[in-house]
């Protein structure tokens, strides 16, 4: 007897998405968007922002404004400023 399949579920990009950023979080990134760009630490990913931290600020960035995150080596935050 074959068995049944389940019918296939397809995943939302915005789960796909926080999927990989909460895999980099407590990672140095570079968070562009289309307004500037951002280098610091990925501390925290929320369901429509993400935190992250650099050495004088913290930014909440929403999901929708992001057009990539890149991991970093960690000698590129301690040699840029915000």
């Amino acid at each position: 007897m074959e068995k049944m399949r389940e019918p296939m579920r397809f995943v939302g990009e915005e789960e796909v998405f926080l999927y990989h950023l909460r895999e980099m979080k407590g990672r140095y990134v570079k968070v562009a968007m289309k307004c500037k760009s951002v280098k610091g630490i990925l501390r925290d990913v929320f369901p429509d922002h993400i935190l992250v931290v650099t050495r004088h600020r913290e930014y909440h960035i929403r999901l929708k404004t992001i057009c990539y995150v890149s991991p970093l080596a960690e000698h590129y935050y301690y040699h840029d400023s915000d």
